[in-house]
């Protein structure tokens, strides 16, 4: 093995073999162990791949048994590798191992056009990047899938972030212990927003980056409109959170066309080259923490509508490729490339055990390619570090519903409970909160009150008035799938009870089994039919709150269905 002296590389050793690290990893569970008691922990442990879905970081890891050598490396593959199949040689850059294998007279051939991140490609048509959910086991270099391998179920956003907040609280403790410089880059999105909030308790050790490129010279009006809103919203923020942001133009440090023309030739990516001047000689940094947000998109159903209806089949996978661009089908089989893209990677039917394959292929391809990819441009200046960037965080980002991950919910949860302020900015748009709330003519709080009865919904429910202390509740538009949680909760404003009656509307004796209203206090746990409802049932409702949810047992597209879940709430 060579590698430069810029790289973190690290032996240990166990009774049961050795281990090799390069880059850095630490434990989600408990941020105290050090980095010798994680490896060494994961070297000997008998359930080595249970245990790698908690280890955060950026890294490779090499394991030396006595059934082999295996090769595993971070849940997206932050630290780079690419490998030559018939000789079983690895390398962090595709250059670079091109290079050494002509050194030993081994020839591959370069891919048509400059740069290659789509799928598992590289420049070299006999070189593939490695995909971070395989194993690889180097004595005959045979794969093995390891993620995923459990099923997915569907949960609820306040139980997703109860699960989430553990590994989340290790994770800013292990930050707060590194004595190394950290900085964040933050645009207007969802993604890096979450990540700032995790930083609250030591911000002031932070440096909080924008970086943009002029807008004349970016390509659509598009681009130009999220570049104009990304730096309205940066400066907002630059101005009100007094914290150490800095806005930077990558134009005042683009390199010359010479170094330009060498970065090309050693990086297979050009995102932003900029930026190795401004962290290498405006801010001296090597080996700062550049905590970064690339793999949240995991957890925001980012497919487009036509794909919502997932299939466990092949065909419906392909569909589901994305990163491809526009000249590819000039000088490729699309088709042909897919089919061995999947044989190469253990992809079959029914692999993704209650994913959805766009985020599959997302994070295996989109981030495990094209983003590892361009991390080696600014190494060893930066190591990166994604608060998500664990095989059971990804898992839980994607436990939500389609309508809670598309609006943001879980990550909006975070927030709220880390550092609430930060909600008050625009996400993608300029206005913030109170502007928002302004212009609907109505704030953000959707409770009503009736002769000391407090009916809280979100935005999954629907409520009207209808007569006197009558309330009809239903569920909203497009939630009448099966994976949708429909609530609404009802307390009392005060220590004396207040008697309620809930009664459902939907009386088609056909319909039986079809909704069901689940009723939850402190000390119960009903479930009704919506047609037992049609006889009113009768609550004393404390200031505990009650839950009440709207269930569907499969998926309806009928407006109809909509009107069906509807339950009368009465005040009595």
């Amino acid at each position: 093995m060579y590698y430069s002296d810029h790289v973190y590389v690290n032996r240990y050793g166990t009774s049961t073999g050795e281990a090799l690290l390069i880059g850095y990893c630490f434990d989600t569970r408990n941020a105290q162990k050090s980095q010798h008691e994680v490896v060494e922990m994961l070297l000997s442990s008998s359930t080595l791949i249970d245990e790698l879905e908690y280890i955060n970081g950026r890294y490779i890891l090499l394991i030396n048994r006595e059934s082999g050598i295996f090769i595993y490396s971070d849940a997206s593959q932050l630290q780079p590798l690419c490998y030559h199949g018939p000789t079983g040689t690895f390398a962090s850059h595709d250059r670079l191992l091109a290079e050494s294998l002509g050194e030993n007279g081994i020839s591959v051939s370069k891919r048509p056009g400059s740069l290659h991140t789509e799928l598992d490609f590289t420049r070299f048509e006999e070189i593939f990047k490695v995909n971070p959910s395989l194993e690889i086991k180097v004595d005959d270099m045979s794969f093995r899938r390891i993620y995923p391998r459990t099923q997915l179920e569907r949960v609820s956003v306040e139980e997703t972030f109860e699960a989430s907040r553990p590994y989340l609280e290790e994770s800013r403790k292990w930050i707060r212990e590194r004595g190394q410089d950290i900085f964040l880059t933050l645009t207007a999105g969802i993604d890096s927003r979450v990540s700032a909030s995790l930083t609250r308790d030591f911000h002031e050790s932070v440096e909080y980056l924008t970086y943009f490129t002029p807008r004349k010279f970016l390509a659509t009006p598009m681009a130009k409109e999220i570049h104009r809103i990304d730096q309205s919203i940066a400066e907002q923020m630059k101005n009100n959170m007094g914290w150490n942001h800095s806005i930077v133009n990558l134009s005042d440090y683009k390199p010359d066309k010479q170094v330009a023309s060498i970065l090309e030739e050693r990086f297979n990516s050009r995102h932003a080259y900029g930026l190795i001047n401004y962290y290498r000689d405006e801010k001296g940094y090597k080996h700062a923490l550049h905590i970064k947000s690339t793999v949240f998109g995991m957890g925001k159903a980012d497919f487009k509508k036509s794909l919502d209806q997932s299939e466990e089949t092949l065909d419906f996978y392909k569909k589901c490729v994305h990163g491809l661009p526009k000249n590819f089908e000039k000088n490729y089989d699309v088709e042909h490339e897919i089919e061995n893209y999947f044989k190469r990677n253990l992809v079959e039917a029914n692999v993704t055990k209650g994913r959805h394959y766009f985020d599959l292929f997302h994070l295996e391809s989109r981030m495990g390619n094209w983003h590892s990819t361009l991390t080696l441009e600014t190494d060893p200046e930066v190591d990166e570090f994604i608060f998500m960037n664990t095989r059971k965080m990804i898992d839980l980002m994607q436990q939500p519903g389609l309508r809670e991950r598309r609006n943001f919910e879980f990550y909006k949860t975070i927030i709220n409970h880390f550092w609430p302020v930060l909600l008050h900015f625009g996400i993608n748009q300029e206005k913030n909160a109170y502007e928002r709330a302004r212009d609907k003519g109505m704030d953000d709080q959707r409770s009503i009150a009736i002769e000391g009865l407090v009916i809280h919904t979100d935005e999954s429910m629907e409520i009207k008035h209808s007569e006197g202390n009558k309330y009809h509740i239903r569920p909203g538009d497009n939630r009448t799938k099966a994976e949708n949680i429909n609530y609404f909760t009802m307390r009392s404003s005060n220590e004396m009870p207040v008697k309620v009656s809930v009664k459902g509307l939907y009386s088609n004796p056909k319909g039986k089994g079809i909704i069901k209203v689940i009723i939850r206090s402190v000390d119960t746990h009903d479930v009704y039919d919506m047609t037992s409802l049609n006889e009113p049932l009768m609550l004393e409702v404390g200031p505990s709150s009650y839950t009440v949810m709207v269930l569907y047992n499969r998926d309806y597209d009928k407006k109809s269905w909509q009107e069906a879940g509807k339950l009368e709430i009465e005040r009595l």
